[in-house]
């Protein structure tokens, strides 16, 4: 790749040991990112994201450009989060593509996923030929 990474930063929020450490590793190994932040629960992840996202110097520079959010996880959801992010409203700032990661497509997950206008998902475990559609569409 060139030195030019796809995404400054990307913010992976994942309770799965395991699935945060391959997804990563991929990452990493892709080289496609500036920085790569993790958090354990959707809670927290939210809390990096306005951490990151909602200073209007900073967001520019902090703010995560892509966020792969696991669906099932204690304390918040992933879907808690994106409902929580349109509560925010703050689109100007928080111009991050979120990506749902869930071990199946289970057709009603979609289903709500789409309601609160995700459109993207990938199966775990996340690998270079799933993530690099995204890589494409941000060129």
């Amino acid at each position: 790749m060139s030195n030019k990474k796809a995404f400054n930063r990307v913010l992976i929020i994942d309770d799965d040991h395991t699935s945060v450490y391959l997804t990563k590793l991929t990452l990493e190994d892709m080289e496609i990112a500036g920085q790569i932040l993790t958090a354990k629960n959707g809670q927290e992840g939210l809390d990096r994201i306005k951490q990151y996202c909602l200073n209007e110097q900073a967001a520019l520079v902090e703010c995560p450009d892509l966020i792969l959010l696991d669906i099932n996880m204690p304390i918040m959801n992933g879907f808690d989060v994106v409902h929580a992010l349109k509560l925010i409203g703050q689109d100007h700032l928080i111009r991050a593509k979120v990506v749902i990661l869930t071990t199946s497509a289970n057709p009603t997950e979609v289903e709500k996923m789409r309601a609160l206008g995700v459109k993207d998902y990938l199966e775990k475990p996340v690998s270079e030929d799933k993530i690099l559609p995204f890589i494409n569409e941000t060129k």
